[in-house]
């Protein structure tokens, strides 16, 4: 298995060194509209490469402008790097990114394996990882701005 679309690459961000410097932010914005980014049935997406040791302890979507009306089911999660899901709707399971009235931030940290209310904060584990997201709709997600937002803490030493 490998990702239908990787944006993994040129991000311009550099993780910090020591101290309270250790906590960070990653942001991407996806225009699904974007040929190269269109995301059909069952498709993944990778939107940051985690190193391990890195806990994220947050994902927010911002909504800029609204997806198609017909797709209510986005996944974000964790993935391994060939794409294979860890739990690909750890941190967002679906309809709300959909449903929301543009402009809106999302979050859902109610019932997510990744929720601070399901007795965890976020994902970290020893080996590198991907933060990426699914479409498990039954349609194809071919419309929106999306703004992925990833609140992390380097807790390597």
């Amino acid at each position: 298995m490998a990702f239908t679309v990787d944006l993994t690459t040129d991000e311009g961000i550099s993780l910090p060194w020591s101290g309270h410097d250790k906590h960070f932010v990653l942001k991407k914005t996806v225009d699904f509209s974007v040929a190269a980014n269109k995301l059909t049935t069952d498709r993944y997406m990778a939107l940051f490469d985690i190193p391990g040791g890195v806990l994220v302890t947050e994902v927010i979507v911002k909504v800029t402008t609204n997806a198609d009306s017909d797709c209510d089911d986005l996944n974000v999660g964790s993935f391994e790097a060939d794409a294979t899901p860890i739990i690909a709707d750890g941190f967002i399971d679906g309809g709300t990114v959909y449903a929301s009235t543009a402009p809106a931030y999302l979050r859902d940290p109610a019932g997510e394996t990744y929720s601070i209310n399901n007795g965890t904060v976020g994902f970290v584990r020893a080996t590198d990882w991907v933060l990426g997201c699914e479409n498990q709709d039954a349609h194809d997600l071919v419309k929106g701005v999306f703004t992925f937002i990833a609140i992390c803490e380097d807790l390597r030493f």
